[in-house]
């Protein structure tokens, strides 16, 4: 049986086509006491929010132009569609959410590494992802490699490297997760997609299966490096 990844953060960043028009506490009372035209009345500033739930690690913002869901210490990878979709929704009762303009989804991956410590670790990572290691790194410690590419039309960026949990913590996440590994090797992707989408639960799943599963082959493709290595 190969090697599997374990994600352990998901986000979704959507950006609006045109900012939610929802008046705020403020511009409805503008309205009630001056009308629509709101003559003499200052205006009200932009509202926005940002909700952090520590014990299901949800963190949500939310603003006139976009909003952005964060899931961390996830169980279930297919269930990351159905909760940003159920946050979604939640916010399109009450600020319909219309047209996106571009959908971002940025995963984390984690690859046990139970027979290394970090040195060790670092030194297989580097021989393993690094051309012409020995001429060009063979001094080097704590590589990372980077790349961007397309696919099918979207932006896709893969960052990978040996990792411990405290870099993770400082870095990377959002919440304290729980039953990291001492070491591990470390995969972030993100795919930017920037074709427009009007927003329906049905179109939503759709478009973050597709960007999800891109993400999730990426890292089973990955993780076939490292059998018989790690």
């Amino acid at each position: 049986m190969g090697k599997t990844m374990q994600l352990v953060h998901f986000s979704v960043s959507l950006d609006f086509a045109e900012e939610t028009r929802v008046p705020s506490l403020a511009e409805q009372v503008s309205f009630a006491i001056a009308g629509a035209k709101g003559a003499g009345v200052t205006k009200a500033p932009k509202v926005g929010l940002h909700m952090k739930n520590d014990e299901a690690k949800l963190d949500v913002e939310w603003k006139p132009g976009g909003c952005k869901i964060v899931l961390e210490d996830i169980t279930s990878v297919d269930q990351c569609i159905e909760t940003v979709l159920s946050q979604l929704n939640r916010i399109d009762r009450v600020a319909p959410l219309g047209e996106a303009s571009s959908i971002d989804v940025v995963t984390h991956w984690i690859l046990p590494a139970p027979s290394d410590d970090f040195a060790s670790l670092e030194r297989k990572y580097r021989e393993a992802m690094i051309v012409n290691r020995e001429l060009l790194w063979g001094n080097a410690s704590d590589s990372s490699v980077i790349v961007d590419s397309k696919i099918d039309d979207c932006f896709f960026h893969h960052q990978s490297g040996a990792m411990d949990p405290g870099q993770l913590a400082e870095e990377y996440t959002v919440f304290k997760l729980k039953n990291v590994p001492a070491v591990f090797i470390f995969l972030l992707t993100r795919i930017l997609d920037r074709s427009m989408l009007q927003y329906s639960r049905g179109r939503m799943r759709e478009r973050l299966t597709w960007l999800l599963n891109q993400s999730k082959s990426h890292g089973d493709a990955f993780a076939q490096i490292w059998e018989g290595v790690l």
